[in-house]
């Protein structure tokens, strides 16, 4: 009943009101979320019906993406043709030597940083001056702001083996600023998603400077709640896996510096196998 009784996704006329408010694609996203959870509970008690909400689930993430691939459209009639990415993600800008000597990531500042981006769905619109909200205040403060290392707190080393090197999250996310020279005095690494306005970690939100939206859904939660459930059901075959790998090698490859040399590519061999021994990808 909601999804026909709330607006269309991008019917509202300020960016603030489509992102900040529940419209037919955030309903569509929760729909998927809890069906995700009914399908997980439905297998724990060994209850019928498990394969009808992995496809209620990827029924509604499919019209999600499709939602919000025919608004891009829409929003460029009579513009340059756009590039063409996988899956429309945001791209990490720049040449590889830049991104390299920089450690910038360009998605994470249209994403986080600006707010908004068109890969949002729904994030709660936290203005910083006449809107604040003191629940996120605090999840913030865990996380640390300049100056303040915060609560979350993780060993360098910890950081470094389980990203890659080329890989900018490892740079956007924490305030890592190498592989192989110590962070800080105590080496340890501030997690900085949200708290850091920019990539590489940086430009940090202040005491009484929480201006950062918190993001509930964005096009690659989607993405990887339907590639959850494809691989889940029980009539999985070699083509379904395909499919869900290439949706999340998708959003794995735009965060590498140079997607052309992964060292540690996602595909069928070494998904199954977690990365506590540095040997390949833990996803």
């Amino acid at each position: 009943r909601a999804e026909n009784m709330v607006m269309k996704s991008g019917a509202f006329s300020t960016e603030q009101q489509n992102l900040g408010r529940i419209t037919r694609n955030a309903v569509l996203a929760i729909k998927a979320d809890v069906n995700l959870w009914r399908a997980a509970f439905a297998t724990y008690y060994d209850e019928p019906g498990v394969d009808a909400y992995y496809d209620e689930c990827i029924e509604d993430c499919d019209a999600i993406i499709a939602n919000m691939d025919n608004a891009l459209e829409e929003d460029n009639k009579g513009k340059p043709a756009l590039e063409k990415f996988p899956y429309n993600l945001i791209q990490n800008r720049g040449e590889k030597k830049d991104k390299e000597s920089s450690h910038k990531s360009t998605a994470y500042d249209e994403i986080f940083g600006s707010k908004n981006s068109s890969e949002s769905i729904f994030e709660l619109q936290v203005q910083g001056d006449n809107i604040k909200n003191g629940a996120f205040n605090g999840v913030y403060r865990v996380y640390g702001t300049e100056g303040n290392p915060g609560l979350a707190v993780v060993p360098q080393g910890f950081v470094t083996s389980n990203y890659e090197e080329d890989d900018l999250r490892a740079y956007s996310f924490t305030n890592l600023k190498s592989f192989t020279q110590s962070n800080s005095d105590n080496n340890s690494i501030c997690i900085t998603k949200y708290v850091a306005k920019s990539s590489p970690a940086g430009n940090y939100r202040k005491g009484d400077d929480w201006d950062a939206n918190w993001i509930v859904y964005r096009r690659t939660d989607v993405m990887l709640m339907m590639a959850e459930a494809m691989v889940s059901q029980d009539n999985v075959n070699d083509s379904i896996l395909k499919d869900a790998f290439d949706i999340v090698n998708a959003i794995n490859t735009r965060s590498r510096i140079d997607t052309a040399n992964i060292k540690y590519p996602l595909n069928v061999i070494n998904t199954h196998t977690t990365k506590w021994d540095n040997s390949v990808l833990q996803i």
